[in-house]
């Protein structure tokens, strides 16, 4: 998880990073293609879901489980 975070926080500014771009109304963006995004489209997403995983094993609390099995489907 912070392999892939370290990765796309080089290739992203702050700015980016918090969305700043998406609330302008000029955006001359373009789509990020090389780095980490050349082999993982969505790295924030997938660092977030190792995240969860890593949660859900270290507190080994049912119930966290059936969250994580639950929230699964809907983010897919």
């Amino acid at each position: 998880m912070t392999w892939l975070e370290l990765r796309y926080w080089r290739q992203l500014s702050i700015s980016t990073l918090v969305g700043i771009p998406e609330l302008s109304q000029q955006r001359k963006g373009k789509t990020a293609a090389g780095g980490i995004y050349g082999v993982v489209r969505h790295p924030r997403y997938l660092s977030a879901g190792i995240g969860m995983i890593a949660n859900a094993l270290i507190v080994n609390y049912l119930g966290v489980y059936v969250l994580l099995i639950a929230v699964v489907p809907l983010v897919t």
